[in-house]
């Protein structure tokens, strides 16, 4: 068995960067990891169980004084993030802004990069957004019938883009490669849901485009799967 890693976008950086990912597998239950570790022991399973009870115990207690607890897994150790409460610096803090770390032992550490393999996967492809489904607002019928200046009712997910940019939102396609008209006015422009009205166009059949630009990227196209017929 092997760790498998993908390689995905990194929502952080720009020009195409990417960071590696662990695929998360099955998790092992605590039943299982008590039987295991009772294997070739005197000791029962239970017996683990009590084990591991007695050191949440022990964490609780000795914890809350400040201390580190050295185990052979490593560190315990509560730390603190403060949180900014006010214009001039002042800060404040309370218990629900304190969290247990684990300094990962080194020995630990060596132990499962020794034994550790690693699997590239294929890397997913650039997430954009999808359209899902096209609704007349005006006449309720789906996408057979539309006419220039009839609401147009979007649905899916990824959607939302900025409006005062030309390049991106909603646009409609000649079905011969046109160039490609953009609905100008908005009702809604959500990450789920777009309302639109359909601009001045000439009757005929149109294929349907979504046009976002995730936090200053490369513009990103979403189609619709069936053209739409302008009447």
């Amino acid at each position: 068995m092997a760790i498998k890693v993908t390689f995905v976008e990194n929502p952080l950086g720009k020009g195409g960067k990417v960071m590696a990912r662990v695929v998360r597998g099955s998790v092992v239950s605590f039943d299982t990891l008590l039987t295991y570790m009772a294997k070739d022991t005197a000791l029962e399973t239970n017996d683990m169980r009590v084990m591991f009870q007695q050191l949440v115990g022990a964490l609780v207690f000795y914890l809350p004084e400040g201390v580190s607890v050295a185990t052979p897994m490593g560190n315990f150790r509560m730390n603190a993030r403060s949180r900014s409460t006010g214009t001039n610096g002042d800060r404040a803090l309370d218990q629900n802004g304190l969290h247990l770390t684990i300094k990962v032992d080194p020995e630990l550490q060596r132990m499962l990069h020794s034994k550790c393999k690693v699997e590239i996967i294929e890397t997913p492809p650039v997430r954009g957004p999808r359209v899902l489904s096209v609704h007349n607002v005006d006449t309720g019928n789906g996408v057979s019938e539309f006419a220039s200046g009839h609401i147009m009712h979007i649905g899916g997910s990824r959607l939302s883009f900025d409006q005062t940019d030309d390049e991106l939102g909603v646009f409609l396609v000649g079905a011969d490669g046109e160039a490609a008209v953009r609905c100008t006015v908005y009702s809604r422009a959500g990450s789920a849901n777009i309302d639109c009205k359909i601009p001045e166009v000439a009757q005929g059949t149109y294929l349907l485009e979504v046009r976002t630009r995730p936090t200053q990227r490369e513009i990103r196209t979403g189609h619709f799967k069936e053209p739409l017929n302008i009447a």
